[in-house]
Parts: structure tokens; sequence; C-alpha cells
């Protein structure tokens, strides 16, 4: 399955306008988000990488198109738990929706 760019950026601004209005979050709670709204695109769109791969190419797609998205990276790193349980550094986002 290839991934449509216009696609995949038309459900991250979903999520974020649906869950992220104005506020700062990070790219695990974007990811449980996305996930959560569009399991099937997830899988379809990601089908080939690892749970780690995968969350790489979403936190890396919010980076590219942080502007298309109204978001913005923050300067500094949050600990969340991601999939597996663990408590990991993870990159901070403010929405300027």
């Amino acid at each position: 399955y290839i991934m449509d760019k216009n696609d995949l950026l038309k459900k991250c601004n979903e999520v974020i306008k649906k869950h992220f209005v104005n506020c700062e979050f990070d790219s695990h709670d974007f990811i449980k988000r996305f996930l959560a709204t569009y399991e099937d695109e997830y899988r379809k769109f990601f089908s080939n990488l690892s749970v780690k791969g995968t969350h790489a190419q979403l936190a890396k797609f919010l980076s590219l198109n942080a502007d298309e998205l109204g978001i913005k990276k923050l300067d500094e790193l949050g600990n969340n738990e991601n999939f597996h349980g663990e408590i990991t550094l993870v990159h901070k986002w403010s929405s300027r929706h």
C-alpha cells in the first residue's frame, strides 16, 4: 500500500483539530489519538514497519508538515509512556488551531 501524503495530511489535521486545539501535546499523545481514530489507515499506511518504525515515521511526518498542520515542534522533550509501557523521551508540540 502506497501512502498518499494528502490523505495522511487530512487525517492528521482532523486528529489535531479534534483533540489538540490551542494546547501542547507530545508525539505519543498524537499517535494514540491517530490510532484510535484511524486504525485501518494506520495499519495500511505503515504495514511494512515495526511499531517503533511506524511511530518514528508519524513523528517525522509531523515535523516535515508542521506548517500545514498548524503545529510547532517545541524545543523541550517530555517523558511519556510508549506503546510498550516504557517511559521514553518524546517530542512536544504546540497547536495553533
